[in-house]
């Protein structure tokens, strides 16, 4: 087989030239090449090999298994007999987690039932409470209107008390010249006591 590498002459004498130094690295190159791909052939021989060793390491045991059963007909039924066996045993597991899921729906509907009405009632009876404290509530604003009116009317009557607006709040002023309700600073209004 020729070479796909062009041979050269070899370099010659003490000088060497830019060729020379060029030829020369590149037949070490070639060189080096050509053992890279003795490497990888190898390689590539030993894991070829790994590999066949494998595949016969597997298929020795299927051959003395397939040595010792009586007849092909017997493997078949063993095999449908087991599939049976398995199929039956996940059946039944399914069917005993179907009650089990099934009990659960019914416990869990049942106390959802219960706190719904429970919810309920409550709801009634709080309702029932708030519409009573509602009419206790306006039972006594009425009452406390009522004795507010009443005070109000009894200081007018003892002290003389005026009503009085400057724009900005209402205030009572008494007859002894002292306020008697001042929710704005007098400093601040347009009304002046003297």
């Amino acid at each position: 087989m020729a070479s796909p590498h062009p041979v050269r002459p070899p370099c010659t004498g003490k000088v060497r030239d830019q060729s020379c130094i060029l030829q020369s690295f590149d037949g070490w190159l070639w060189s080096a090449l050509q053992t890279k791909e003795a490497l990888l052939t190898r390689m590539k021989m030993v894991s070829r090999l790994l590999l066949l060793t494998a595949a016969l390491a597997e298929l020795v045991p299927a051959v003395a298994a397939r040595r010792r059963s009586e007849a092909p007909a017997t493997k078949a039924l063993e095999l449908l007999e087991k599939l049976w066996s398995q199929g039956q045993a996940e059946l039944n597991d399914e069917a005993l987690r179907f009650e089990k899921l099934k009990q659960w729906c019914a416990d869990t509907a049942a106390s959802k039932k219960s706190e719904i009405q429970d919810g309920e009632e409550k709801e009634e009876r709080t309702s029932a409470v708030v519409e009573s404290a509602e009419a206790a509530v306006a039972a006594v604003q009425e009452d406390i209107e009522e004795l507010v009116a009443k005070a109000g009317k009894l200081d007018e009557k003892r002290f003389g008390v005026w009503n009085c607006r400057d724009g900005l709040s209402d205030f009572k002023i008494s007859a002894n010249g002292l306020a008697c309700k001042l929710p704005v600073d007098l400093r601040h209004s347009n009304i002046s006591i003297s």
